[in-house]
């Protein structure tokens, strides 16, 4: 029996809720995961540290994080949470963050928080690289160029 494969090529921010019979659901934080985990340098480079406790609901922190930050188009104003995660990045490696995928007025975003002795270290992505289904790879994952606002 010939099989016909088709690459499909979805935006990670608008993934899918709901699958149409013969495809799955794309987990679009799964591919932030992996990507972020071939790059052991993916944590360095500028960040905007939150003082906020350690057990601050992560409604809260997003919230913080988004009245700090100032992106390519200023601030962002609307925003839904979409989903949320907590990940070991790399797989096994014990370090655990706490991922959310947000849509905004300005498209959609992860943001990415770690709590440690100085408090919240922060990171976030743009949503709109494409991945491909057929070879599960994320492609220009690169760090957001946001800067701390007052």
């Amino acid at each position: 029996m010939k099989q016909i494969f088709s690459v499909l090529i979805v935006t990670l921010a608008l993934a899918l809720p709901t699958a149409s019979a013969g495809e799955q659901k794309v987990d679009a934080i799964r591919f932030l995961v992996e990507g972020l985990s071939k790059d052991s340098l993916w944590t360095n480079g500028k960040y905007i540290r939150l003082s906020l406790p350690s057990d601050e609901p992560i409604e809260q922190l997003v919230s913080s994080y988004l009245k700090k930050a100032d992106f390519k188009m200023g601030k962002i104003e609307d925003y839904d949470i979409e989903e949320m995660k907590t990940c070991e990045i790399p797989a096994g490696s014990k370090i655990c963050y706490n991922i959310v995928r947000i849509s905004s007025d300005q498209g959609g975003k992860f943001l990415i928080f770690r709590y440690d002795k100085n408090g919240w270290w922060t990171r976030s992505y743009d949503a709109k690289e494409e991945v491909s289904k057929a070879t599960a790879e994320p492609v220009r994952l690169t760090p957001l160029r946001v800067a701390a606002g007052k």
